[in-house]
């Protein structure tokens, strides 16, 4: 798909979005990282990003299926599928941007809000340090 382009307004949405998140509940297929970090760009641009992989599973396993079958492999093939080649270093991120971090489960996407990036887990919405991205695309 490639690059997209931000509302003017998208620092209020991010924040606003992220508010939001706080409040929700993990639901594979509904509200898992995956989802959340593809939501947060659709709030940023409007580019729904999500309706190939939407509601599509109901476990960890059928995201993994789901991911393999829409994008050839997992949540990084999927984003840069919808946001063009990942930056040169995970560093470069800004608020906004879609990062991947490394977690017990494996992978985990989420979104940059300056020093940390929010991600959505099992037991809600956790926040780690920019620094543990291995992999992050700009949302322009």
């Amino acid at each position: 798909m490639g690059p997209v382009m931000r509302y003017q307004n998208w620092p209020v949405r991010l924040d606003a979005f992220t508010l939001d998140a706080v409040s929700r509940k993990f639901e594979w297929g509904k509200w898992d990282c995956g989802l959340a970090a593809a939501k947060c760009v659709e709030a940023l641009t409007g580019i729904d990003a999500c309706s190939e992989y939407y509601l599509e599973y109901s476990t960890a396993e059928g995201a993994a299926e789901r991911l393999q079958e829409v994008s050839g492999g997992g949540l990084i093939e999927a984003f840069t599928r919808l946001l063009g080649e990942p930056l040169p270093s995970p560093r470069l991120a800004q608020r906004g941007d879609i990062c991947i971090i490394d977690t017990p489960l494996g992978d985990a996407a989420g979104w940059c809000i300056g020093p940390q990036v929010a991600v959505v887990g099992l037991d809600g919405l956790k926040f780690a340090s920019i620094k543990s991205a291995k992999t992050a695309w700009r949302v322009d």
